[in-house]
This record gives C-alpha cells, structure tokens and sequence, in this order.
C-alpha cells in the first residue's frame, strides 16, 4: 500500500473513532439529564394590611393581590342576587350582623316596632349555612317566568355605630330584571320606594336604605377567589365582629381541606378527589381564651379558583404587631 493511502485510512478510521466515542459520550451525558416537565408552582406569601374584623378584602389568586377601590362593609344594607348568576336571592348584611323577623303581616303602613316585642329575630348567615335564610320564600311562581311577591312585611335589624338599627322592609315584586319593594325606618321614618335593576357581571346587587342608591361592593364574579371580611354574631346580649374567610362559592369554587398537611407538601393528585362545596373556612386557627393566645393547625386547603385553576393555600398566623384580623399565608397558583 502507498504511503499516501495508508495515512488516508489512519486519517478515515482516526475520524471514526472520534464519532463513535463522541456518540458515545453524548448517550452518557443525555441519561444524566433530567427530564424536563412542568415547572413547579411558586410558593408567594401575602399579609392583610387592613383588618378583615373591619374590612372586607377579595383576594385573586392569579394577581396574588387584593381587589381596591370598593366600598366598605357597612356602605350597604341588604343585596339582591343577580338573577343571571342562579336565582332571586336576598341577603342582609352579614358584616353588620343582619337579622330579620318576618311579621306576618302584609299591610306595610300598619306594622310598627311593637311588633317586634317578644320575637326572635333570624340571624341571615347563609355564608355559615345554605339554609340560614332570613328572607326565605318571599315570592311565588303562578306560571312559568312570572314572579308574585307575597307581599311579608318584615323588620330588619342592622348593627350601626350608635346601635342597632330597625327597618320596616317589603318586597313588592320582580319584573322585566328589575327588583322593587319598599323600606321606612323605625319607629317613624318616612316610607321609601326603592328598586334594583338587574345588571354588570357581580353576583349580587348591594343596597343602602341611607342613599337609596346601589353601591359597589363586590368586583366581578370571576375576579376574586377568597373573601376576607367581618361577619357579625350575636354573642350574649351584643354582637361582635369576627373575621372570616368566604370561597367564591357563587362561581364554583370547592375546598378540599388537607389536615396536618403543609402547603409543600399539598398536590392536586392527592387532594382534588376531596372537593366540595364550602362555604366558610374553618379550624384555621385556634384561640385560647385564658391565655389569650393564637395557634395555627398545620393545615392545607385546595381551591378551585374563578378562572378554573387549582390553587393551594396555608394560613400562618391571624395577627399582625399584636393585633388580631391581619391573615398572613402562603399560596401557590396554577398547580397541576
């Protein structure tokens, strides 16, 4: 063989040897490689600066913010579900600890406040319970789409600064999306027509008897996830205020609680065989009343957010500088 093409075969299998070890090499190297797959969920950390004994907060998982600009918790009176989103509802304010005493009577200008004396009022608390419904059966249904109210007077009890306050309150009817009824202040307040429109993409129409004017208390129905607020209970003789937390339940929200379980270690595949419909979040966190002391539960929850995505969320603590009503928690959004 000349010498010229024995170095062009020792150059040919010099090149060979080269490929194959690289080839080599690069299996080795893409077997130590980890597969890639989704990125895990960020695990964010948010505290209220404002107490949710005082004022409520609607948290959105997607923004990790909470929504601003609406009015507080004692702007409105009584608030008309939106027919659009479920039903002809009618709740009273739950921050000002409302209650209702359905009279029995129909002639509105005849009731007064002494037909209150030796009655039980009805805490309105469907937040606490479906079926804790001051102002339940107001209206029949004849025919199909026709509404007749049955014209129940009733007194309306709301916490005020100064104390309680009485109203006398009658549903007149609902026509063509629009609410109509008829409120006066007791003992002597003038007689008021009041009405609510059907309208915008909120789950409820919020009322005061003050301005006789809608106010503008909830963002829309898929804007928020979580609730923050007070929610006033009789307790003895007085109604105080506590906070609560209020899944989005009206855009089908569920809750599965994991206990003893930390948020690190929450995943949808364990969990989300266990949601359910909850309307108030409970046990997470404990009081001692002799030591006058806060514990927190280790404990998870699992949400289905407004924009159909799985959330998770642990609460830390209930206080902040020594005072109570200021959440702090950890959250992830966007878990699969």
């Amino acid at each position: 063989m000349s010498r010229s093409k024995r170095k062009r075969s020792q150059s040919a299998l010099l090149a060979a040897c080269v490929a194959v070890f690289s080839l080599a090499l690069g299996s080795c190297s893409d077997k130590n490689k980890s597969p890639t797959g989704p990125e895990e969920p960020q695990t964010s950390q948010f505290t209220m600066t404002q107490s949710i004994k005082e004022v409520g907060q609607f948290f959105d998982f997607s923004t990790g913010e909470v929504t601003e600009a609406l009015s507080p918790v004692s702007s409105w009176d009584v608030a008309f579900q939106n027919k659009a989103m479920g039903g002809l509802g009618i709740e009273l304010n739950f921050g000002r600890g409302g209650q209702a005493l359905n009279t029995g009577l129909t002639d509105f200008d005849a009731v007064s406040i002494a037909d209150t004396t030796g009655k039980t009022f009805v805490l309105d608390a469907p937040w606490a319970d479906p079926s804790a419904v001051a102002i339940d059966n107001w209206f029949d249904m004849p025919q199909m789409g026709k509404i007749e109210s049955r014209k129940q007077v009733y007194v309306l009890a709301l916490k005020e600064d100064t104390g309680i306050a009485y109203y006398k309150f009658q549903m007149l009817g609902y026509a063509d999306s629009k609410y109509t009824f008829q409120f006066a202040r007791l003992p002597d307040g003038a007689t008021t027509a009041g009405e609510a429109s059907m309208g915008g993409d909120t789950h409820w129409l919020y009322y005061s008897f003050a301005t006789d004017a809608l106010v503008s208390f909830e963002p829309s129905a898929d804007g928020w996830d979580l609730y923050f607020g007070p929610v006033v209970i009789p307790m003895g003789s007085s109604l105080i205020a506590i906070g609560r937390i209020i899944p989005n339940v009206g855009s089908g929200a569920q809750i599965a609680t994991a206990d003893s379980v930390a948020l690190d270690d929450l995943t949808v595949s364990d969990w989300a065989g266990s949601l359910e419909t909850v309307y108030v979040l409970k046990g997470w966190y404990k009081y001692d009343h002799d030591a006058k002391t806060y514990s927190y539960p280790v404990k998870s929850y699992l949400v289905t957010t407004a924009e159909g995505k799985y959330a998770g969320f642990q609460i830390l603590s209930y206080q902040s500088a020594g005072k109570s009503g200021y959440p702090t928690f950890v959250y992830k959004y966007d878990m699969e």
